[in-house]
């Protein structure tokens, strides 16, 4: 075609074509390569689309069918593409044989619809928002001016084929068409290097790369020696690249516009050809550039008016440049501009893109479980990604400490940042906003971190000063995500931290409690002390008695240290009083601490400090000291209470250890006393039963004071002493001694009596005991008055008694304070119960584990049986399925406080989930004992994370619901394309081109609570799952489930014996929902298109069931038949009334009767009208099935065995059988 008529005339008639009609024009030869270049040039096709090999394929495709359908008509092929355009096929047949074609099009008719030509972009894999762009920007047309178009385009194609034939007849004129063709050849090559230039230059991935392509390409369309392409940055073009012999100079020189030839051709946006520089009266000599004769072509970077840019080329050694190769570098630059464009908005999606996913990491990291030094380098490193800087430093000041963590600069640097910048940092942190300030030729921007109104650090990040400032449309996201993210760290931090100074703190006042020494009490004080309270050390300071020194106890390696050291001044004269209980001991022991402390810290180097006094009954004995490291500004609040809670302790176990010593020493000595007179008396110390003591005591007594008997009387109610207890002492002689005593006046003192015949009466008046005494009987007894053996044995007898008596005491005491002990340890149990439990639920909520984990979580820690019901008392969940809750949810909706109530001796204490202002849920927690707020306040931290997840899962479900919605909506609209809505079925879980059907499920009702409306679409679910594919959604008030034949189940597969409409009617029947469900089971689908046909079967079945007033009833077009076309009727009045006309006479008469009329006339026709197989399968006698014919005929007023009658009859059977009630409505 091209060498019979020529690209130039084929080219300008087309484009005075497209001018006229505004149509996207090209002219190509019969096998489809181009002819001419694309007269308004559509870039949604011909970049966008057929830039891909799957969109360039489709293409092809359509362009060769409507090639051969116009080369076979000699008409025009007007064609849809495959993308929705239309186009149109114009053959050029001269003499009819077809030598090319007009394709004329690449419009649309209507306006398109983007979201399909957005998800056609993702079949493509191009960019969505550009791919929509293009196809809005595309000429809209009516049809009917398109076709007229291509019809007036069609004349012009036979007269450029009664032209080509005039060509084919005239030799001279091919011979000059031979000739042009060279020309055109010649500027065709020019023409494919500018494009293939041009493609180069599109092709580079950033701006750099842009440039040096366009030096590159212009090396070869233009030859030169020196190439030079400026820049516009405000008013002044930079050099961006120079290719030159004398680069330096050039790259120095800045011309504004309107100065130099550069300058004015950037002013006037004109392009320009010297031939000799110095001869331009705007000639500028370039410093440091030798003169020497040279020619320039210059031409400015311009698009729409818009300059970006200037082009210098240069040729030396007085070459010059061309006219044409002056329109070559306009055309270029023109088109040049457009690549450099689209490079820096390619540029700056990239850096917005990296942005975004620094914003996103930083956001992804502040939710890890991050310790606070990874936490500060993470932000350090998102900063620095996010906001183009060379280094970042993050301080933070937490618990009176200070936290810092740096990239791209040392340790020591960061820290000298910090410090020169103290003052902008302080003024920033308290203006609330960034700043930016220089130092040592380095930008620095401030950002202040707050958490709330309070400063918790700052962010400096740095880069070398340019003229480009910081984007600080970012800051204040990076702000508040590192100020988020660093608030929760150090909140769980403190939190951590608390609870494992609680535990220690629990523990070391327990082991205080059971410390058997006070070197064992220092030691735990000085070992364990310093984790619980926080400080660096700690120890402890003794006073020595009569003396001005004192003892410091501390713990070094693995033994306790220990150092006197003098104290003097004002803390000797205070160590003086400290045993003065008075107004004035706590001063006292200040002064005496304060001096104590500056001898330590002396020594020691600690500071700052806190000191708490050991007590015990004589006064202040010493002192407890913890001490921080010297940069503690503060020391922590907690600090004082806890150290008052453990010298608490120890001062009352040191009370206790002395206590027991002073004891201890007074028994030794009565010891010693009876070791001396008897080995007797060791076996006594050992002795703590007052029996065997006695025991002991008579044994001895009778054995020192040469008794034959002995007694231990105690005073009775009268008031005289009674035998308690005897050794050898027969009753009536114990008798008399009462007697004897109780005419005795005074029994304080040893004395001896005479009792006649019965000897003498020892008594032996115990000392501290005046209720008892020892009373022997004997012969010739001692003398208690003179002899000091007795005296000692009554003393040591009323020791041993006493010690007794402390003894049940002291035992009482232990058992008081291992009572306290358990309680303290039942508390901080309970603590540690709550703690766990707040791990393990936020551990559940964020793996989504669901209310099941949180019931059964909360009843493992609290040890209790937990349940979550809905608000109309459904169970969600239970840590134990065989024990529901007894717990009612109350009626009021409006009560969002917890409940609590008792019953059989136990609580049960309810906690409402509130989601958005309602209560969705109530957690609730039955315990078998009386509850304390510790509990309630477990389980109402656990209704709050169920609400979180409630929150959650309602916030997926709904997405999940819209997306389901909009898919069955497009699907049973039968509007889409088969490839796109089969993708999106397998993306919901559903192949469309496998054998599946519809199912609709209906509460009948309103009154159905939503928790059945829940328990319903549950069962329906749970049978979607026995099989491969399914989609479930809740449309409305109907359940719509879309499900594949093939089950994971062989037993559970859909067939006629086993059908899936009751499988899903047992599956909602077994769940007790006192509700009655209607189902329909619309026709079986094969592919996409089958899908609107069954739903419109299943819906019809519902109006059909809702018509009749069915409850709990199914209706199927699972069998093909007179049924399914019955049903399949759009007037279901007039089938129910043919229905009725028939059967409900028979139904009434079989009621009223007891008969089998109904039955008797369908096994009839089971057997084709046959009378004698009927009766056989009926049991009874031909005459009687008779006899039964004729009476349905008097009731039906038809033959049932008459040809039409008789199909009448058969099809209302058929049809009763499918409906469930077959009475017209009145």
């Amino acid at each position: 075609l091209a060498a019979l008529i020529g690209v130039p005339t084929l080219q300008a008639i087309q484009d005075t074509f497209a001018t006229v009609f505004g149509l996207p024009t090209s002219i190509v030869n019969a096998d489809g390569t181009p002819v001419t270049a694309i007269t308004n040039r559509v870039p949604f096709c011909e970049d966008l689309t057929k830039g891909t090999a799957l969109g360039c394929a489709r293409c092809d495709e359509c362009d060769l069918r409507a090639f051969g359908e116009a080369e076979s008509s000699q008409s025009p092929a007007i064609f849809s593409c495959w993308n929705g355009l239309y186009d149109a096929a114009i053959p050029i047949a001269p003499k009819g044989r077809t030598i090319g074609y007009f394709l004329c099009g690449q419009i649309y008719v209507d306006t398109p619809d983007l979201i399909t030509v957005r998800e056609t972009a993702a079949e493509l894999g191009v960019d969505a928002d550009q791919y929509a762009d293009q196809a809005a920007a595309i000429q809209v047309m009516p049809y009917e001016r398109y076709e007229a178009s291509i019809q007036t385009m069609h004349v012009l194609a036979g007269m450029i084929a009664e032209q080509a034939a005039a060509y084919m007849d005239n030799v001279d004129i091919l011979e000059r068409s031979v000739n042009a063709r060279e020309d055109t050849r010649r500027l065709i090559g020019e023409l494919d290097g500018i494009l293939a230039a041009l493609k180069d230059i599109g092709l580079q991935p950033d701006h750099r790369s842009t440039l040096h392509a366009i030096a590159d390409n212009l090396a070869t369309l233009i030859p030169h020696d020196s190439c030079v392409i400026y820049g516009l940055e405000g008013e002044v073009l930079q050099p961006l690249v120079v290719r030159d012999p004398q680069p330096e100079p050039l790259w120095r020189h800045q011309p504004a516009l309107g100065e130099g030839i550069v300058g004015n051709v950037g002013a006037t946006r004109t392009a320009r050809r010297c031939d000799e520089v110095r001869d331009e009266p705007d000639f500028t000599v370039i410093e440091g550039l030798e003169t020497e004769p040279e020619a320039s072509l210059v031409a400015p970077i311009v698009d729409k008016g818009e300059l970006f840019g200037v082009v210098s080329l240069s040729r030396l050694e007085r070459r010059v440049f061309t006219d044409h190769e002056l329109s070559i570098l306009t055309v270029f630059a023109s088109q040049a501009s457009v690549a450099i464009q689209r490079s820096q908005l390619q540029a700056e999606s990239v850096r917005r893109l990296a942005e975004e996913r620094a914003l996103a990491d930083l956001l992804r990291a502040m939710t890890g479980q991050l310790t606070i030094e990874e936490t500060l380098a993470e932000i350090a490193r998102d900063g620095m990604t996010l906001m183009s800087a060379t280094s970042a430093t993050v301080r933070v000041t937490a618990a009176s400490a200070t936290v810092m963590s740096s990239e791209g600069v040392s340790e020591d640097q960061a820290t000298r940042i910090i410090e020169q910048l103290d003052e902008a940092i302080g003024g920033a942190v308290n203006r609330g906003e960034p700043s930016v300030t220089s130092l040592d030729q380095l930008s620095c921007l401030i950002i202040p971190l707050h958490s709330g109104p309070e400063p918790i650090g700052v962010i400096v990040l740095t880069r070398q000063e340019t003229e480009t400032p910081w984007d600080l449309v970012l800051v204040d996201a990076l702000a508040s995500q590192a100020s988020l993210g660093i608030a929760n760290r150090l909140m769980h931090d403190r939190e951590r931290n608390a609870a494992r100074r609680y535990r220690g703190l629990a523990e070391l006042t327990s082991d205080l409690v059971a410390a058997d020494s006070e070197d064992e009490l220092v030691e735990l004080i000085a070992t364990r002390l310093p984790p619980v309270i926080g400080a660096d050390s700690c120890f402890v300071a003794m006073r020595q008695p009569d003396s001005d020194e004192i003892t410091v106890l501390q713990r070094v390696g693995r033994q306790v240290k220990r150092t006197s050291i003098p104290v003097t001044g004002s803390a000797r004269i205070a160590s003086a009083r400290l045993g003065n209980d008075g107004d004035g001991a706590r001063a006292a022991f200040d002064t005496w601490a304060e001096g104590t402390w500056m001898e330590i810290d002396g020594q020691l180097s600690r500071r700052p400090w806190l000191a708490e006094p050991l007590l015990t009954a004589s006064g202040t004995i010493g002192g407890t000291f913890v001490a921080w490291p010297d940069e503690l500004t503060a020391v922590p609040e907690e600090a004082g209470h806890t150290l008052r809670v453990v010298a608490g302790s120890a001062s009352a176990r040191l009370a206790a250890i002395t206590n027991q010593a002073e004891t201890d020493d007074e028994l030794r000595n009565r010891i010693d006393e009876l070791q001396a007179l008897t080995h007797l008396a060791q076996r006594l110390t050992g002795l703590d039963n007052r029996t065997d003591i006695v025991d002991e005591l008579l044994a001895t007594f009778s054995e020192l004071g040469q008794l034959t008997g002995a007694a231990y009387c105690q005073a009775g109610r009268s008031g005289s002493p009674t035998v308690a207890q005897e050794l050898n002492l027969a009753p009536k002689l114990a008798a008399t001694i009462e007697g004897e005593l109780g005419v005795m006046s005074d029994l304080s003192a040893p004395a001896v009596t005479s009792l006649g015949n019965s000897g003498q009466l020892l008594i032996l008046p115990l000392p501290g005991h005046p209720d008892a005494l020892l009373a022997g009987v004997g012969d010739a007894v001692r003398d208690p008055q003179r002899d000091p053996v007795l005296g000692a044995l009554a003393r040591y007898g009323s020791v041993a008694l006493e010690r007794v008596r402390l003894q049940e005491r002291q035992r009482r005491a232990i058992s008081r304070l291992e009572r306290e002990n358990r309680d303290a340890s039942e508390d901080y149990g309970r603590l540690e119960r709550i703690l766990e439990l707040n791990r393990e639920l936020t551990r559940a909520l964020l793996n989504a584990s669901g209310p099941t984990a949180v019931a059964v979580t909360v009843a493992d820690v609290l040890d209790a049986t937990v349940s979550i019901v809905d608000a109309d008392g459904t169970v969600l969940a239970s840590s134990n399925d065989d024990a529901p809750p007894s717990w009612t949810p109350p009626l009021d909706p409006f009560i969002s406080d917890s409940i609590l109530s008792e019953h059989d001796g136990g609580t049960i204490i309810a906690a409402p989930v509130a989601v958005d202002d309602d209560i969705a849920a109530w957690v609730v927690a039955d315990f078998a004992s009386p509850v304390t707020a510790i509990e309630q306040a477990a389980v109402e931290h656990a209704a709050v994370l169920a609400a979180l997840d409630r929150l959650r899962e309602r916030t997926v479900q709904d997405l999940a619901t819209r997306l389901r919605h909009g898919f069955l909506d497009e699907l049973f609209s039968g509007e889409f394309v088969d490839e796109l809505a089969i993708q999106r079925g397998l993306a919901m879980g559903l192949d469309l081109r496998r054998s599946a059907r519809i199912y609709l499920i209906e509460v009948v009702g309103s009154e159905a609570t939503p928790g059945q409306n829940r328990s319903v679409l549950d069962a329906v679910t749970e049978v979607a799952r026995s099989h491969s594919e399914h989609i479930v959604a809740q449309v409305d008030e109907t359940i719509v489930a879309l499900i594949a034949d093939e089950s994971l189940d062989p037993e559970a597969a859909a067939t006629d014996d086993n059908p899936i409409e009751e499988r899903l009617q047992s599956a909602i029947s077994t769940r007790g929902l006192k509700v009655e469900v209607n189902i329909a089971a619309g026709t079986a689908c094969e592919k996409p298109a089958d899908y609107r046909g069954s739903h419109k079967a299943a819906q019809r079945g519902l109006d059909f069931l809702r018509l009749v007033g069915g409850a709990g009833e199914v209706i199927s077009f699972r069998r093909p038949g007179v049924e399914q076309l019955l049903l399949s009727t759009g007037e279901p009045e007039a089938l129910l009334s043919f229905v009725a006309r028939y059967v409900e006479p028979l139904d009434r008469y079989d009621e009223e009767h007891t008969t089998e009329l109904r039955h008797t006339l369908e096994v009839l026709y089971s057997h084709q009208g046959r009378l004698e197989p009927s009766a056989r399968a009926l049991h009874v006698h031909v005459s009687t099935l008779r006899y039964r014919l004729e009476r349905i005929e008097k009731l039906t007023g038809v033959d049932p065995r008459a040809g039409e009658s008789r199909l009448d009859l058969e099809v209302a059977l058929r049809a009763a059988r499918v409906l469930p009630v077959h009475r017209v409505p009145r």
